[in-house]
């Protein structure tokens, strides 16, 4: 009996990813070209996490463009890269918040960064644990990109001169277009694509209300005295 292919992957979710990549190149390099012109030189963690972010950018699409082409044991080998990435991405990721905790005029960017950290973090941890669910898998490796896409929407949106919180209306649109798709391709909405985008969802607003809060502003000033 002859071997039985592979199933292929749905061309959505390297395009999408494709998309996303756009986004980080130019929201990055934007936030890049401002902050040489104001000549302020971020730390080399710092540095070294948006370089993360691109390489997984790159990363996830490729990965998918290797579904598409049957190339599972490619695919299996860059999932394992895929972990130091990662792994690489919360730890500066933490560092970068705890910069913000630090210098950062702005209380709810404290609360912004651990919250995008921290939801990536879950959904990545979430995606290699149903990494043999490729349904599953795809959807909350593709959210996990989106959770951490802020900073690159916020240097992109700052190179027009708007203020950071405008981002928050393309971010929901980016999280609601997968359930969009799995409507429209598969007549429901998979389990992983809702508890992903809720998660997101939940915790913006929760980082929405607390961070904007007279409160949490109080309470940093307290930590910082």
């Amino acid at each position: 009996m002859a071997k039985r292919r592979p199933k292929a992957g749905e061309a959505f979710f390297q395009y999408f990813s494709l998309f996303l990549l756009v986004i980080a190149l130019v929201g990055l390099g934007a936030r890049a070209a401002l902050d040489y012109t104001n000549e302020s030189q971020p730390p080399l963690i710092v540095a070294a996490h948006a370089v993360l972010m691109l390489v997984w950018y790159v990363l996830v699409p490729f990965q998918a463009s290797l579904i598409r082409g049957r190339d599972i044991n490619r695919h299996k080998r860059f999932g394992v890269l895929s972990l130091a990435v990662a792994g690489g991405l919360v730890y500066t990721g933490v560092y970068a918040a705890g910069r913000h905790f630090l210098i950062h005029e702005d209380p709810y960017a404290v609360l912004a960064s651990a919250q995008t950290v921290f939801s990536y973090a879950i959904l990545y941890l979430l995606g290699f644990i149903g990494r043999r669910l490729p349904s599953a898998h795809k959807r909350f490796m593709i959210y996990a990109s989106i959770s951490i896409l802020p900073p690159a929407l916020i240097g992109l949106f700052a190179a027009f001169g708007l203020p950071a919180l405008f981002i928050l209306p393309l971010w929901l649109v980016l999280m609601l277009v997968p359930i969009g798709y799995d409507w429209h391709k598969h007549k429901t909405v998979y389990a992983s694509t809702s508890i992903s985008a809720a998660f997101v969802i939940v915790g913006m607003l929760v980082a929405l209300a607390v961070g904007l809060h007279p409160a949490w502003a109080t309470y940093l000033e307290g930590v910082r005295a």
